[in-house]
């Protein structure tokens, strides 16, 4: 769980969802297993973030999955048409009823993921990144 969890966090922090604890630029703020029951006793993973950007993490107890999501504040606000992906057990955009639709990004993405599968996609933020926005991504709750 813990490689998939670092993977997961490594991925979306070369890009820049239930709520989310948001994070910025946290190299001295470990996760615990206090903030998510699913980490084994003692354990604590930490969510390196590049300069200028922000990421969420949520621990699913009830569906034994840990999602995450990064933005950039420098990320693209151009519109763009962006697929279906599948994330975890649910889509990238609540539009999406399986992986052969697309949905329309009119300003900020995220790109979330998810240790219960599926695939690093795009997701719509609707504002400028920050810990709110990429935290609003798929209702993960800011830390």
């Amino acid at each position: 769980m813990k490689k998939i969890l670092s993977g997961l966090i490594i991925a979306s922090s070369f890009f820049a969802v239930s709520a989310f604890a948001a994070v910025e630029n946290v190299s001295s703020t470990p996760v615990t297993d206090a903030e998510c029951a699913l980490l084994p006793a003692g354990a604590s993973v930490r969510l390196n973030m590049s300069n200028n950007v922000h990421g969420a993490f949520n621990c699913v107890v009830a569906d034994n999955s840990i999602r995450v999501a990064a933005c950039h504040l420098a990320g693209s606000r151009k519109e763009t048409t962006a697929k279906c992906e599948a994330v975890g057990d649910g889509f990238n955009d609540p539009s999406c009823k399986d992986t052969n639709g697309t949905f329309t990004v009119k300003d900020y993405r995220a790109y979330t993921a998810s240790t219960t599968g599926g695939s690093v996609a795009v997701a719509a933020m609707g504002g400028l990144c920050s810990d709110t926005t990429v935290g609003a991504v798929g209702a993960l709750t800011p830390k």
